[in-house]
């Protein structure tokens, strides 16, 4: 994967959400026009293909944005802290990991004589959802890749009761009675949620807020 414009990302952001939403709409349509057990079914089975996409869509989104900040070859100190805390993760691991002076004072000369060097961010698949997507593992992916997290507080609660925790009692294999019009509002949520998402990354790139302010 190699995204080097913003054009590449808004079309590679574009086509990721544009399959997940007419799948979400095509779920939709046929639990509507379907009736009793069967309909009662397929709600339960909705309700993890609407979890499964709020996971993968801010997975692959925020690939597709640090994919993108990466091809911009920049050095480490013309990148915001965010990032920087992104190409020196190992660095940093190992300060947190070791109370050793000498691997901490290693560490530190590492950052400050690369500072001028391009910037090592990974180009592959980074971010870690947990395979649990709640808020709090949402608000870390958000400070990852610079996102401000403060407009989604709101739709916390949702994001880990109505979605996560229902999706995950489906999983385990326990019973979920959910009307079929609470289905909907469910799946228009997550399609906010979804669109909410592509339009912060899309802003983050254009405002180039991945650059250090000068």
């Amino acid at each position: 994967m190699k995204i080097r414009s913003l054009a590449q990302l808004q079309d590679s952001l574009d086509s990721e959400l544009g399959w997940r939403i007419r799948e979400i709409s095509d779920i939709k349509t046929t639990i509507n026009t379907s009736n009793g057990n069967h309909q009662k079914t397929l709600i339960r089975a909705g309700v993890p293909l609407l979890y499964a996409h709020w996971e993968g869509f801010v997975k692959r989104a925020a690939d597709f944005y640090i994919n993108y900040v990466a091809y911009q070859r920049l050095n480490l100190n013309e990148l915001s802290n965010n990032f920087i805390a992104l190409s020196a993760r190992t660095q940093i691991r190992d300060i947190s990991a070791s109370d050793n002076a000498e691997i901490a004072n290693k560490a530190i000369e590492f950052l400050w004589s690369t500072a001028e060097s391009r910037a090592p961010i990974p180009k592959g698949p980074t971010v870690n959802t947990k395979s649990n997507l709640s808020s709090s593992v949402f608000k870390n992916i958000s400070n990852v890749i610079g996102v401000d997290w403060s407009r989604y507080s709101t739709r916390f609660n949702f994001i880990d009761s109505s979605l996560v925790e229902r999706r995950n009692s489906i999983a385990h294999g326990e019973f979920l009675d959910l009307h079929h019009r609470s289905y909907q509002e469910l799946s228009d949520d997550v399609v906010e949620l979804l669109r909410w998402v592509k339009t912060d990354i899309e802003n983050e790139a254009s405002t180039s807020s991945f650059r250090r302010e000068t």
